[in-house]
């Protein structure tokens, strides 16, 4: 599901630099800037998203056999969310943002960690169509 929800920064990546204005008006979160910087971080953030929802997809296309970076990657998502609901205090974001992101990313990680943590994963056969045969 994270990777699913991750896959739709590529949509960011790709828009207009208008729209990516609006999407900043409607949130209500001040006037988008119009350097170029600004244009360039927003993009790259969204493209690093949504490489990170191709890795999730796939690491969970054999969840037993890559259980252990699945652990590793919730750990940090936890901790994550403590780092996010800083970084939107000390910027200035909205108080419903930072209740929002930091605080569920948190829970939602806190989540795959819990279900993974002492669970007997069994592996299984990967159906990620980039494995082939017995990569280690």
């Amino acid at each position: 599901m994270i990777g699913t929800i991750d896959l739709l920064a590529f949509v960011a990546m790709l828009l207009p630099a208008s729209c990516l204005a609006t999407a900043h008006a409607w949130l209500q979160i001040g006037p988008f800037p119009e350097a170029a910087v600004a244009i360039y971080l927003t993009r790259t953030a969204s493209m690093l998203y949504g490489l990170c929802g191709i890795l999730l997809l796939f690491l969970s296309s054999d969840v037993g056999r890559y259980a252990p970076a699945i652990r590793f990657i919730a750990r940090i998502g936890v901790a994550a969310g403590g780092v996010l609901i800083g970084i939107d205090v000390v910027s200035g974001m909205p108080w419903w943002w930072t209740a929002v992101e930091g605080p569920s990313c948190s829970a939602v990680w806190g989540l795959v960690w819990m279900a993974g943590r002492d669970s007997a994963i069994a592996p299984t056969q990967g159906t990620w169509p980039i494995t082939t045969g017995n990569n280690p």
